[in-house]
């Protein structure tokens, strides 16, 4: 059977490569093995086209071939109908597969085709529904809603999940303190760090309640954004935030009938907060079965298809990896900071949080780039997504060049705000004023992220996004630990090898490696 195989794939190649299959290794080949397999695989057309070119002739594959070429010209004819109609009906539809791959063979016939795929703008089923049955077809599984792959991606992010945490939560019990002193450096010999340790602690250890519905709704927020209802998460994360700002200032000062709570009443107000945003979205997904189909017999039953499984992990490992690469890599490069002292660790806090309310107007306009031009690519438009892609990038960079100068002038006034002492409140000012004057150049580089990945560069924007924050963690480990310069001349200097994804991100965008059709 294994040999079968192979010579099955050598005749393919030579048939494909319009090459002339070697004598003495069709002598070899078992004609009836031969055609049994290709009559499972559909290849007999092109494996019959290669022993004609051999001069050998086998009544078997001759007659199936012949009646893949009338099956073939029978497809043609349909599609060519059905897509005819749907151009009288302004329908935007795309052929699929099959019906595009064949004409990429040295003849057509060497493709068989069982079917025809065709996408069509789904806002126009019913039409459709009526077209087809106009044409003399017949639907099947119109209206009955097949979620099972849906609910089986469901139960698999719970599972990973859930799984996930379980480590998490093990790792934090185990080894919580080890991982806490990476960020504790007593530059000031004053013993802070025992007090700030203590602290950690007891703020880890009440959050660690709050990871399992985290994991949970996790879960139900990403199926219910991609049935297209991204309102109820949105709201669900807003009534979260409000929540979670309401209670740590009751929790922590004691306001009211509350007690003074402080570390520890921060990390409850976040943990009620999570469990607050888990109930809304667990509720009202439960509430509403008919448009989160997805949860029909998600809780029936333990296993998932062994395919679907394997379908899972193989696209979406690489996503994941990526993604804890980047993470952690953006944790290194902060315990490279906090080798600084304490009050580096908490100028940076408070420049982050400032720092992430600006940074979401060039992320949403990088996700914006990726739909556009997207879409562009896959109409096989690709004059128009060059254009959109230059006027996107150029208008991103623009409102973040505006941004950074109000980040630079308003910035200073944010760590005010904060209950802390002066020199940290100094720290965070010039972090402010850093993160504003590399925010262009961040921009740049993330508007030309979004473009090589809307190409389908992956591995390009994979080491354009992980792999490169790996470079910046030796940057920041020497420039930290063996250089005299302060420490806000070593985070100007980390944030300035933006500038190499800049220039990287130039070049490529402007080849246009991208620029191809998506289909």
């Amino acid at each position: 059977m294994k040999q079968t195989g192979y010579d099955m794939l050598y005749l393919t190649a030579c048939a494909v490569n319009n090459i002339t299959p070697d004598p003495s290794c069709i002598a070899l080949i078992d004609p009836d093995e031969l055609f049994k397999m290709c009559q499972y695989h559909s290849m007999t057309a092109i494996v019959c086209t290669a022993l004609e070119s051999a001069g050998i002739s086998n009544k078997k594959f001759t007659e199936a071939k012949l009646k893949a070429i009338r099956k073939n010209i029978l497809l043609d004819s349909e599609r060519k109908k059905i897509c005819g109609t749907l151009e009288q009906y302004g329908i935007w539809y795309m052929p699929l597969k099959g019906t595009v791959l064949k004409e990429l063979y040295p003849q057509t016939d060497m493709r068989q085709m069982s079917d025809n795929d065709i996408l069509f703008d789904k806002t126009y089923r019913k039409t459709v529904l009526k077209i087809m049955k106009n044409l003399g077809y017949s639907a099947k599984y119109y209206g009955k809603g097949n979620h099972k792959g849906h609910m089986y991606s469901f139960r698999f992010k719970l599972y990973a999940t859930l799984l996930v945490t379980g480590l998490t939560i093990l790792l934090f019990v185990t080894k919580g303190a080890d991982l806490i002193s990476l960020y504790l450096t007593d530059t000031a010999g004053s013993g802070a760090t025992e007090v700030a340790l203590q602290y950690g602690l007891e703020y880890l250890g009440i959050m660690m309640v709050g990871l399992i519905p985290f994991a949970v709704n996790q879960s139900y927020a990403t199926n219910i954004k991609e049935t297209g209802q991204t309102l109820v998460p949105m709201i669900a994360s807003f009534v979260a935030v409000g929540s979670n700002a309401v209670l740590d200032y009751l929790f922590i000062f004691g306001i009211g009938p509350f007690p003074k709570l402080g570390v520890i009443g921060a990390a409850l107000a976040t943990v009620i907060a999570r469990y607050i945003e888990a109930f809304i979205i667990i509720i009202w997904a439960h509430s509403h079965k008919e448009k989160n189909r997805y949860l029909e017999g998600a809780y029936t039953g333990f296993g998932m298809p062994k395919g679907e499984l394997k379908a899972i992990i193989i696209k979406g490992f690489p996503l994941m990896f990526n993604e804890v690469l980047w993470a952690a890599g953006m944790t290194t490069v902060t315990q490279c900071y906090s080798i600084r002292g304490l009050e580096v660790v908490a100028g940076l806090n408070i420049a982050t949080t400032i720092t992430n309310l600006f940074n979401i107007i060039y992320i949403q306009l990088g996700a914006c780039i990726s739909i556009v031009v997207g879409q562009y690519l896959g109409a096989g438009e690709l004059k128009k997504a060059k254009d959109a892609d230059n006027k996107m990038i150029v208008f991103s960079v623009f409102c973040c060049a505006l941004v950074a100068g109000v980040m630079l002038v308003i910035g200073r006034f944010f760590p005010q705000i904060y209950n802390t002492s002066e020199q940290i409140k100094e720290l965070a000012t010039s972090f402010i004023a850093v993160s504003a004057i590399i925010m262009p150049f961040c921009s740049f580089s993330h508007a030309s992220y979004f473009t090589l990945r809307s190409g389908g560069k992956t591995l390009v924007t994979f080491l354009f996004d992980s792999v490169f924050t790996w470079v910046v963690v030796p940057t920041a480990f020497v420039l930290a630990h063996y250089t005299g310069l302060g420490i806000v001349s070593v985070y100007f200097f980390v944030q300035a090898t933006e500038l190499i994804k800049v220039a990287i991100g130039y070049f490529m965008v402007r080849s246009n490696v991208w620029l191809v059709q998506m289909v």
